[in-house]
């Protein structure tokens, strides 16, 4: 999927609540491939329309917040999925790279 010229990969289907009214309603969340890729939720009440929320600026740690050790495969955590291994998450746990 893309938006706004951004290429996204639909991470899951869920339920959140319309900033407006806060009546519940249908939410995707969606990863950007850009580096560094961010985490959106897109959420549509039938009232108020479509809504956008930018769940975690940098998705690394958004994985890190869902208690994954790593996005990445096992390694240390990069930027995006064709870069270079960083520390992210090694240094978390207290290992190194």
């Amino acid at each position: 999927m893309s938006c706004c010229g951004v290429e996204e990969e639909l991470l899951k289907k869920t339920r959140s609540r319309c900033a407006v009214c806060s009546k519940d309603c249908e939410a995707e969340v969606y990863r950007t491939v850009e580096t560094p890729s961010r985490v959106l939720l897109r959420k549509s009440c039938e009232e108020h329309g479509e809504q956008e929320v930018c769940i975690s600026s940098d998705a690394r740690f958004y994985w890190l917040a869902k208690g994954q050790e790593s996005c990445c495969g096992g390694n240390a955590c990069c930027a995006s999925d064709e870069g270079e291994d960083g520390t992210l998450g090694a240094n978390a746990a207290g290992g190194t790279p």
